[in-house]
């Protein structure tokens, strides 16, 4: 395997892990995780409060869905989408991405 291989390999993998990811940096951070209960007592439930979120990472990354994954880390979540860089898929990036 090249560097370039590696590489590659390494970006997409993480890609489709960044929602989970996501959830988990949110999990071991005491101040989030506080304002993020704090914001499913008084906004929104669970499930709308995580897809608002996992909207902003896409727009934020310029990402397109993949899938569904079913096994994540996070204990916030039963399943997470997979997301997918643009350019993998040989298109421009996203017009929302920054």
């Amino acid at each position: 395997m090249t560097l370039e291989d590696f590489k590659d390999d390494v970006l997409k993998r993480f890609t489709r892990e960044l929602a989970d990811q996501l959830f988990l940096y949110i999990e071991r951070d005491r101040d989030l995780m506080h304002e993020y209960l704090a914001i499913l007592g008084k906004e929104n439930g669970t499930d709308e409060t995580n897809q608002v979120l996992v909207l902003a990472l896409k727009k934020y990354f310029g990402l397109n869905e993949q899938g569904e994954s079913h096994s994540p880390k996070s204990v916030i979540l039963s399943s997470y989408t997979q997301f997918i860089n643009p350019v993998e898929e040989g298109l421009p990036l996203n017009p929302g991405s920054r």
